[in-house]
């Protein structure tokens, strides 16, 4: 911690920055699946859940052995997931940039993203040499991050401005 605090404000938000973009791929690659992985079988003309299978592999090669019944796959929706990603992503990287940028609100809010940003940048370069079918993916995905990047600008701005009304109202009192 004392390495830290010897660096600069400049040196300290730019290590910062790298570290919230590790922060942001960490609690994209640790998190829940955003579906569960058995897979349900459905047939016409109910859709009614007529088998299910451990993965979607095998869930796709009854449903090509049963193609003129008009059956389907589909994986449910985990409802952790949303929780995860909507509520505990942007919060915990709101308050992490909130504990390691120095300066202005502005400033701390600009390296927030500058760190979010570069690092769904890198991880698109790497799926694009790597997976190409993840680009598409990440595109998809783009509003969800906006999402992301605004909420955590906004909880850091919002603990910004509860410190500073608590270290005013300590001085007055």
């Amino acid at each position: 911690m004392a390495l830290i605090r010897a660096l600069s404000p400049r040196k300290r938000n730019v290590l910062g920055a790298a570290a919230i973009g590790m922060l942001s791929i960490a609690l994209g690659l640790f998190g829940p699946d955003s579906y569960e992985k058995e897979a349900e079988f459905r047939c016409m003309p109910d859709y009614k859940v007529e088998a299910v299978y451990p993965d979607m592999v095998l869930c796709s090669n009854a449903m090509t052995s049963s193609a003129e019944r008009g059956c389907g796959c589909s994986r449910a929706e985990n409802p952790w997931a949303r929780w995860y990603f909507n509520y505990l992503v942007p919060l915990a990287i709101g308050l992490v940039a909130w504990l390691l940028f120095l300066g202005s609100t502005a400033t701390r809010i600009g390296f927030l993203n500058a760190g979010f940003w570069a690092a769904i940048l890198l991880s698109g370069v790497y799926d694009a040499f790597t997976n190409p079918e993840g680009v598409e993916g990440l595109v998809l995905s783009i509003g969800h991050l906006i999402y992301v990047a605004t909420v955590a600008s906004v909880v850091l701005a919002a603990l910004d401005l509860l410190a500073r009304r608590v270290s005013s109202y300590r001085q007055g009192a």
